[in-house]
């Protein structure tokens, strides 16, 4: 009997363990699939930027889904990463199917979401429980993914420059490294700070013809000027019409092949057009969603 009750507060206590493991301290705001949180202070001392984390695993297995904390001692978590390479933990994001962004969070700095191991993995569904109020560094988020199709949350796209203000846009996007599969990325949810997007700056040139040797098309949120258009996809498609979007046409997709050649542009339409574009130059045609992917008319 003592040894069945030396075996049961064994148990007990590990199960204790376990649990206290499971989230980045106490409390409801903590976290879920999460452990030894690292955090940093902000310069305002108004609240923390989370650069790392460990996932809780059971018998060796990460969960599907994880949950970043919202709070850390009495203050929100308002920051991911530290601007100088990816969450600490973040190499282990290609076990893990899902992951919650809480709303405390309103600033992803620079590499924060990026992969930073060396292992192919399925692109994470990263879910953003208020992405209109997210201004976002998304460099290297596509690294070394698996996938055909990814589709990057609806934020609001800056880089940066320091760690507390973001100057600019230039190479927010720099990402895409070792991305075999790759064909579509669509960026048709993203937001821009600034109406005018020079595209090939904040791009940073995707190197696609480098790394993402079936790279098609990107797709792009309409309602901007986009300028400055090279060496970035074989095929655009906006989300938007010839009406609300400019485009600058002094652009060319460099192929190993052929050197440099213009792309093709295409509009949104959710009803299949009865022609083509009313000018040639305005465009090569149409496309919409079929099933969540982008697909021509």
């Amino acid at each position: 009997m003592k040894k069945l009750l030396a075996i049961a507060s064994t148990l007990v206590l590990a199960m204790g363990c376990m649990l206290g493991l499971a989230a980045c301290g106490g409390g409801s705001d903590a976290g879920e699939g999460v452990s030894n949180c690292q955090f940093e202070l902000l310069e305002d001392g108004s609240g923390y930027a989370l650069t790392g984390f460990t996932l809780t695993k059971t018998w060796g297995k990460a969960p599907e889904e994880i949950t970043l904390p919202s709070s850390y001692k009495g203050l929100p978590v308002k920051a991911l990463g530290n601007g100088e390479r990816a969450l600490d933990g973040a190499s282990q994001f290609y076990e893990v199917k899902k992951i919650n962004i809480p709303a405390s969070v309103t600033f992803v700095r620079g590499y924060a979401l990026g992969h930073g191991g060396n292992k192919e993995h399925a692109h994470p569904n990263f879910v953003f429980e208020s992405p209109s109020t997210v201004r976002a560094d998304l460099r290297s988020i596509c690294n070394r993914i698996t996938d055909e199709y990814v589709k990057l949350p609806g934020v609001t796209v800056v880089y940066d420059e320091d760690a507390a203000t973001v100057p600019s846009t230039a190479y927010a996007l720099s990402l895409c490294v070792d991305c075999p599969n790759l064909k579509t990325l669509d960026l048709s949810d993203c937001k821009f700070e600034e109406t005018e997007v020079p595209l090939n700056d904040v791009l940073d040139e995707l190197t696609i013809y480098r790394d993402c040797p079936k790279f098609k098309q990107l797709v792009l949120p309409g309602g901007y000027e986009y300028k400055d258009i090279y060496s970035l996809a074989p095929a655009f498609l906006v989300k938007g019409t010839v009406e609300d979007t400019s485009w600058s046409w002094d652009y060319s997709f460099y192929t190993l092949d052929s050197g440099r050649v213009p792309p093709s542009l295409y509009w949104y339409s959710e009803t299949q057009p009865t022609g083509g574009v009313d000018d040639e130059h305005l465009g090569d045609g149409y496309w919409h969603y079929v099933d969540g992917i982008p697909q021509l008319w």
